[in-house]
């Protein structure tokens, strides 16, 4: 009994060491808590299983100010001001778990600082557990009014033409199928306004002059506009006012509004005076009658219909009567369309490719054209009579009969390139495919002066036949381009099934590109896009200088564009002989 005494108070030491070294390693293990909170630059409120405050860390004691003075000790209702959305207050159960929407929807939380300014936050409120029983909750709030600052900036910069200041195309496009998706169905109405003259400013006075004629005006259209009305810079010397729930009678006082105030505009520039008018289209509509690029197609027509009737005018059409019209003419043109494919008495214009830079010669691309009229002096656009022709299944014959004109010109003309277009029925023609190998395979050398355009609309459907169809006229020695690309997945997808010599842009995004930070980045990635593949880039709907030029700075190939060659009949611009270089033809 006596050894164990001494054994004892041998062990006193020892234990009162150990408990030393873990009160040591508590208050170490506090202060690398205390650190590591200190470093968070998210604001960490520690509350007690009641809900009440415990602990602040630096950031939540700075982005509560003032209020972090008396936090401890109260519930994080009293701490915080909350709004949802809506600005409704916005309260927290300690005992339930919660994580904001990310910051940059609609439904994020707001915190309303002492100063009465609202913060955008994330928020995360995490109970902590032990065995089922709440000991603590802890918060994290993140402050990213900035983040969310400049995330509003960037959507306007996307959403905004730089030069005036007014909504983009993207902006009207998002808001028309927006109104097409809505509950209310309309009336509703859109204007199409285009500057009569304005070329003659920018060629008499330069650039400069016309992008602040641009600018004056449109602080002058501006008061024009109702509330809940989008007035657009819809590309160059274009504008448009979309009018929801709007019937054609007020649209038209509108748009006599607007023609009188552009009218009135009295433009001076280094001493000189400049007058444009406006030519307007109106049109009414119904959100389920029509899509949005169908509707802006119609509108179009309409200011073109004031424009021809002598311009500085309004012209009016409804929805209803457009389509009635329409409807209506669909016998004549079938008749025709039927007529003039079986005796052959189609014809075609040519449209020269002209490289962005340099003065290499191009090819030139046929176009469809239908002779109309009682002499046969006009003729109808391809995009005017190809939905007809797909109706009556007259494609492979349309394809056919061209491919037989551009077989034989190739014949004559030995150093002639040409691009022609294959529609979807054509791809998919059994018959058709086996004459046209036949016939390429008979002369690749003349096949190799061959392109085929196919249509983005073929690379979504993922049609098996076509792609392999592609792949023989390859293989034969002719070329396969890419028409109206507009950069989906898609499609993207589909250029990889398929030997690409040519992507050409649509039409739509290169001139959105002209005043669209985003559209133009699409257009460079799709530029990037060919490169990777080994193919030319091609951008058409050129309608400026400036457009040439930025096209040109984004490594687009080639340019196609009624500004550098409006589309001529095909006879007539062979007969311009050798001529037939880069350089020649056309206004510029």
């Amino acid at each position: 009994m006596q050894d164990q005494a001494p054994i004892r108070e041998r062990e006193r030491p020892a234990e009162a060491s150990g408990e030393a070294a873990a009160l040591s390693g508590l208050r170490h293990l506090h202060d690398v808590h205390a650190a590591l909170l200190g470093e968070i630059s998210d604001a960490v409120i520690l509350c007690s299983a009641d809900g009440r405050v415990q602990r602040l860390n630096p950031a939540a004691e700075k982005l509560l100010g003032d209020g972090a003075r008396q936090a401890l000790g109260q519930t994080l209702d009293k701490v915080l001001n909350l709004v949802d959305a809506e600005g409704a207050p916005l309260r927290l159960d300690p005992t339930l778990p919660y994580r904001s929407d990310p910051p940059a929807t609609s439904g994020a939380p707001r915190l309303r600082c002492p100063d009465g300014r609202l913060r955008d936050i994330s928020l995360t409120l995490l109970p902590l557990r032990d065995g089922g029983h709440l000991h603590a909750s802890l918060l994290v709030i993140r402050d990213v009014s900035e983040a969310q600052r400049a995330s509003r900036q960037l959507q306007h910069e996307a959403e905004h033409d730089a030069l005036t200041g007014l909504a983009n195309r993207r902006a009207l496009l998002r808001r028309l199928r927006d109104l097409m998706a809505g509950d209310t169905a309309g009336p509703h109405a859109v204007l199409f306004v285009d500057l009569d003259h304005f070329k003659a400013v920018n060629d008499h006075a330069g650039h400069a002059a016309g992008d602040e004629l641009l600018r004056e005006l449109s602080a002058r259209l501006r008061p024009l506009v109702r509330r809940g009305d989008l007035l657009v810079r819809f590309g160059g010397d274009e504008f448009v006012l979309l009018l929801p729930e709007c019937g054609m009678e007020v649209a038209e006082r509108i748009a006599e509004s607007l023609r009188q105030t552009v009218d009135a505009l009295d433009f001076h520039w280094q001493g000189q005076s400049y007058r444009v008018t406006a030519s307007v289209g109106a049109l009414d509509f119904f959100s389920d009658e029509m899509d949005a690029e169908q509707l802006l197609a119609e509108v179009d027509a309409a200011c073109y219909a004031a424009k021809r009737g002598g311009r500085n005018r309004v012209s009016t059409v409804s929805a209803a009567a457009a389509d009635a019209a329409v409807h209506a003419g669909l016998d004549e043109l079938r008749d025709l369309l039927q007529a003039a494919t079986a005796s052959g008495a189609l014809a075609l214009d040519a449209q020269r490719l002209l490289p962005s830079r340099g003065n290499e010669a191009g090819p030139l691309e046929l176009l469809l054209r239908l002779p109309c009229g009682q002499d046969g002096g006009q003729r109808l656009r391809a995009a005017q009579v190809l939905g007809m022709a797909a109706q009556l299944r007259l494609v492979p014959r349309i394809d056919s009969w061209v491919l037989d004109r551009a077989w034989a010109l190739l014949d004559r003309h030995p150093g002639l390139r040409l691009q022609l277009n294959l529609g979807e029925q054509t791809l998919r023609s059994s018959d058709y495919s086996q004459a046209l190998l036949a016939r390429l395979e008979s002369d690749p050398t003349r096949a190799a002066r061959l392109l085929f355009e196919i249509g983005e609309d073929v690379l979504v459907g993922g049609y098996p036949h076509s792609f392999e169809f592609a792949r023989q006229i390859h293989r034969s020695g002719a070329r396969i381009g890419v028409d109206r690309f507009r950069g989906g997945v898609a499609a993207i997808e589909g250029l990889r099934r398929l030997p690409l010599s040519q992507l050409k842009l649509d039409a739509r995004m290169v001139r959105a590109g002209a005043a669209d930070l985003i559209d133009r980045a699409m257009v460079e990635s799709a530029v990037r896009l060919a490169e990777a593949l080994g193919a030319d880039s091609v951008a058409c709907g050129i309608e400026s200088p400036a457009d040439a030029d930025w096209l040109a700075a984004a490594g687009v190939r080639w340019l196609q564009g009624h500004h550098l060659h409006i589309p001529e009949p095909l006879e007539a611009l062979l007969a311009q002989g050798p001529a037939l270089s880069a350089g020649s033809g056309g206004p510029r």
